[in-house]
């Protein structure tokens, strides 16, 4: 696969990983965030988020299942585990999991240790 088709996968999985976030969002957090993000509202990437969230759930299982699908080829696999990440191809729910578990083990940690936000 030339690099033009892995830039497509690359950003194939981010979007979907972006998909998942809405299953994990719904109870945490418990307060309010506030969230600087470096772009304008109703640009570009202020209008692709918003879509994004409001995709419905058949076009979010035919992205999975092509992301699942594209992360199983040796050339996807290959390039990923050189930029040092463990493709897993899972559904929306299974990395929304994951995802949960881990904010909750680094909010005990940072909790534990004292570590305050400044």
């Amino acid at each position: 696969m030339r690099a033009s088709g892995l830039q497509r996968a690359w950003v194939a999985v981010c979007f979907v990983l972006a998909l998942s976030s809405g299953a994990m969002a719904q109870d945490y957090p418990a307060r309010t965030i506030k969230m600087i993000v470096p772009t304008g509202a109703g640009g570009v990437t202020d209008i692709l988020a918003r879509l994004v969230g409001n995709t419905p759930r058949p076009i979010i299982d035919k992205l999975n299942r092509t992301i699942v699908a594209a992360l199983k080829t040796p050339e996807i696999d290959k390039f990923l585990v050189e930029q040092g990440l463990e493709p897993a191809g899972n559904s929306p729910e299974e990395f929304a999991k994951v995802m949960h578990t881990d904010i909750e083990q680094w909010l005990r940690v940072t909790h534990e240790a004292g570590i305050k936000l400044q």
